[in-house]
């Protein structure tokens, strides 16, 4: 089996766990507002922030795509969405999840591959709920509109995952290093899962006059 099929057997359960959350319902049932969005995505941020500071560094950056960097996206997102960059709150979960990445990086910076493969995971993720994200927040799944998170690069995002799969899966890594980049994404997942638990999910009520405006 090779190390990315390792990976995606080790994280299945999680991630089905992460897609059973209160928010990841919201989002598939058109139930998330605009304040709820805001705060999930301020979160992801931070994350990114610090994987992607990390994984410009070796020995991840030969495995790191510049197309890979997804802050630039969020914080426009955010900026779309009118949220102020300077006075984001972090949830404790996203706190202990930031904290955990800078230790990985300390300690066993070859598990942030793991990472990588998870967040680059998630853009797959993407292309199923940037439609019915946009119609619970009232905007269009197109770039430019507060969801280039999911629809930045969305076309390419499945070539690009296979070729980084594949560079991956013929890299000699030893086995001590498989093993840290398997056992950082299961980590990893489970601590995304505890934020996305604690992602506030509550009625969409500004979505329905913003759906009006851009419609």
């Amino acid at each position: 089996m090779s190390i990315t099929q390792q990976i995606r057997t080790a994280i299945a359960p999680l991630h089905n766990q992460i897609e059973k959350t209160a928010y990841s319902h919201a989002i598939m049932s058109g139930g998330l507002s605009v304040d709820d969005y805001v705060v999930s995505i301020a979160q992801l941020l931070r994350i990114h922030e610090a994987v992607e500071t990390h994984a410009a560094n070796e020995p991840v950056a030969g495995f790191f795509d510049p197309a890979m960097a997804r802050t630039e996206a969020l914080q426009r997102d955010l900026g779309f969405w009118g949220a102020d960059l300077g006075e984001l709150t972090t949830l404790p979960e996203t706190d202990r999840t930031v904290a955990w990445i800078h230790s990985l990086h300390r300690t066993e910076p070859i598990g942030l591959l793991g990472l990588v493969y998870v967040l680059e995971g998630s853009r797959m993720g993407s292309l199923v709920i940037a439609k019915p994200l946009a119609a619970a927040l009232g905007t269009l799944p197109v770039e430019g509109k507060g969801l280039d998170y999911h629809t930045e690069g969305a076309r390419e995002t499945p070539m690009r995952l296979k070729s980084w799969k594949a560079k991956i899966d013929q890299n000699p890594f030893s086995q001590l290093e498989i093993e840290s980049i398997i056992q950082s994404s299961v980590t990893f997942m489970d601590l995304l899962n505890q934020v996305y638990d604690a992602l506030p999910v509550s009625e969409p009520r500004r979505a329905q006059s913003l759906r009006a405006d851009v419609a």
